[in-house]
């Protein structure tokens, strides 16, 4: 089939040079670009007598546009129309080529799922009412749930559970992670959502992964953990279950601080939270014995996590690792140079141990000296230990 057609001039709907350009030609992907721009911009008549205009005069070319495709993700002009939200556009489309409603992009998302991502409702139901599949998955497992539930979009959410023909939408369906829209909605703070999906009959209790993470863990590791979510997830638990779900370990013999830490976007404000409500900072990783303390006082993070830490009144500093390590020489083997040095004073003030060995009988000064930073952290000692005598 040739890329280029002649003849378009005739179109009614449109003058030629909004068309064409002045030509007596266009290429496919010319065409492509007139209705692209139709459906982000154009009013929804012009469009309607676009395509019907196409599809009289030049029906071999009104054939090739429905599987034309736009973009990276290689959609479709019906997956353009979705993610606008644009429910007339949606209808026009589907009235010309009804065997879109489910055809996917490069990434194997269907209409329903650029819709639900948006939180576009008049769209989703459209799409719905054209018998899009509510439970299509993606290559990667995602449904237009998950995907509603990704953006927080508590309207599309309900939407896609109680549109009349959805009744079998499966709510625990998993992607290839093992997330369900439930999971992706904690992982990524929408509480709304995740309510939203509760109270629909999402199972709370899913262990997504090999790691055996609950929904705060998902959470403590996502973008943003607030009070409200903390609170909602532990909501309806007596004190015992409580203290369980707070202590919990998973497979890695990881706490819920610990977990944290392996976030790309980690935030420190995650570990306020967690601590707010009740998460013991001193227990400690099956394999190595670490407090987080200790962890965090070897991490990145030490600049922002071992003073929130120290501010906890049930802290302990001297607990050991496997290695017979504190968090002071962990620190102090952490630390890049004296500009450092006040985080280890505030350890001291605090009322580290500065006199105990590890297994190999080294003190806090060895591993100061080791770092060139011997002189400046005796000087410290000395100074906190003189002060406790006056």
């Amino acid at each position: 089939m040739p890329n280029e057609v002649s003849g378009l001039s005739p179109f009614n709907s449109l003058s030629q040079s909004s068309l064409t350009g002045g030509q007596n030609n266009m290429t496919l992907d010319e065409c492509k670009n007139k209705l692209l721009e139709s459906v982000l911009e154009g009013g929804d008549k012009d469009f309607e007598n676009l395509l019907s205009d196409i599809k009289r005069e030049e029906p071999a070319m009104f054939e090739r546009l429905a599987t034309a495709r736009f973009g990276s993700e290689e959609a479709t002009l019906l997956h353009r129309a979705a993610e606008k939200g644009d429910s007339a556009k949606v209808d026009v489309i589907l009235g010309f080529y009804p065997d879109l409603v489910n055809t996917t992009d490069k990434s194997g998302d269907a209409p329903l799922a650029y819709a639900a991502k948006e939180g576009n409702v008049s769209a989703l139901n459209s799409l719905l009412g054209k018998n899009a599949d509510v439970n299509a998955k993606s290559n990667n497992g995602w449904t237009a749930l998950m995907w509603a539930a990704f953006s927080g979009a508590v309207n599309a959410i309900k939407t896609l559970l109680g549109y009349e023909s959805a009744s079998t939408v499966k709510i625990n369906a998993v992607n290839s992670k093992g997330y369900t829209a439930y999971c992706v909605a904690v992982e990524n703070g929408h509480e709304d959502a995740a309510k939203a999906l509760k109270e629909a009959g999402a199972d709370t209790n899913i262990r997504p992964d090999q790691s055996q993470n609950t929904d705060l863990m998902m959470a403590a590791r996502g973008t943003k953990l607030t009070h409200g979510m903390a609170h909602f997830l532990m909501s309806g638990m007596g004190p015992e279950k409580q203290k369980d779900y707070l202590s919990h370990k998973n497979t890695l013999g990881q706490n819920i601080l610990m977990w944290t830490l392996g976030n790309s976007d980690f935030r420190k404000e995650n570990v306020q939270v967690l601590l707010d409500v009740g998460v013991d900072p001193n227990s400690k990783t099956t394999s190595s014995n670490e407090t987080f303390l200790m962890t965090v006082s070897k991490n990145k993070h030490y600049h922002d996590i071992v003073p929130i830490l120290l501010k906890a009144d049930d802290i302990k500093l001297d607990e050991r690792d496997n290695a017979g390590r504190t968090a002071l020489m962990h620190l102090m083997s952490s630390i890049k140079d004296e500009n450092d040095l006040p985080l280890v004073v505030q350890l001291i003030e605090k009322g580290a141990n500065c006199e105990l060995e590890d297994n190999n009988g080294d003190t806090v000064r060895r591993y100061a000296d080791q770092k060139g930073l011997g002189t400046q952290v005796r000087k410290c000692i000395e100074w906190y230990q003189a002060s406790l005598t006056e």
